[in-house]
């Protein structure tokens, strides 16, 4: 079966030909769903999520506590309880399903990697040391956050292996996607489909949360370098504003020790689905 279905026959490869040096085609080929699964899966299946923690989740960062800072208020805000929620692109990253988990009756997760699944699973289990960090921070700004919540994780989180371009999953009360979009292409047009598939996984007026890289254009994870496309707050304007209603995008300032080269903040989007 073609899993990529006819979205990804107008895809385009160029951000991952840096992987295979020795193919120089040109910049605009449009390539066949087989050649985009294929390379795909070397890119994906590349991803060391123990490096990537390592990298940017070892420690609480300035940017995460930002970004924490705006959401608890706001889950508390805008959600009810016993929500369905989607995340997409999870990666390695766990802090934005603690964060969300008191309001959740159900969170599912969509990655690609294989590497990054198996991650998931392992951690819904038996969380390292430095997610209980990111929870001890959430306790002390909210009465909703406690330890154990940790004990809800592998009940209430399910993971599923696929691609933000073939997901089917749809009508959820809020969908989140963190650092997802902008770092999986350096193509606009790619940037742009993954944007819409992300609000088309929501319900009508359901709840939409992306944070975004701000203007970076690669990232390095071991030896490998991934792509990315720079993002900036007119281009979420120019992409969400005739997708959602009353968006807002909140800056997140580059830390005294950032976290690496490369980029100028993060972008955090709020909004919901027209």
């Amino acid at each position: 079966r073609d899993t990529y279905g006819s979205l990804m026959r107008r895809i385009r490869l160029s951000s991952m030909l840096h992987l295979i040096p020795s193919v120089r085609l040109p910049k605009n080929t449009i390539y066949s769903n087989k050649l985009m699964i294929y390379m795909t899966g070397i890119l994906w299946e590349q991803f060391d999520p123990e490096r990537y923690i390592k990298d940017n989740y070892a420690t609480l960062h300035d940017e995460d506590r930002q970004i924490l800072n705006i959401l608890i208020p706001l889950y508390e805000k805008m959600l009810s309880g016993g929500e369905r929620v989607l995340d997409i692109g999870t990666g390695p990253n766990l802090y934005p399903l603690v964060v969300v988990l008191p309001y959740a009756a159900r969170v599912d997760c969509l990655e690609i990697s294989s590497q990054n699944v198996q991650y998931l699973k392992r951690e819904l289990n038996n969380p390292s040391a430095h997610w209980r960090a990111f929870l001890r921070f959430m306790e002390k700004k909210s009465s909703k956050y406690n330890s154990d919540l940790l004990r809800e994780l592998a009940r209430k989180i399910h993971i599923y292996r696929g691609s933000i371009f073939d997901n089917t999953r749809t009508g959820y009360d809020m969908v989140s996607m963190f650092f997802c979009a902008e770092s999986i292409t350096n193509s606009k047009y790619e940037f742009t489909a993954a944007c819409k598939r992300f609000v088309s996984a929501a319900r009508r007026e359901g709840l939409l949360v992306a944070a975004f890289m701000e203007n970076s254009t690669e990232y390095r994870i071991g030896s490998l370098n991934f792509p990315a496309y720079p993002v900036a707050k007119e281009l979420l304007i120019e992409t969400f504003q005739s997708l959602c209603n009353d968006f807002r995008i909140y800056h997140i300032d580059v830390a005294a020790r950032p976290l690496r080269s490369g980029y100028t903040g993060m972008l955090l989007l709020v909004g919901r689905r027209k």
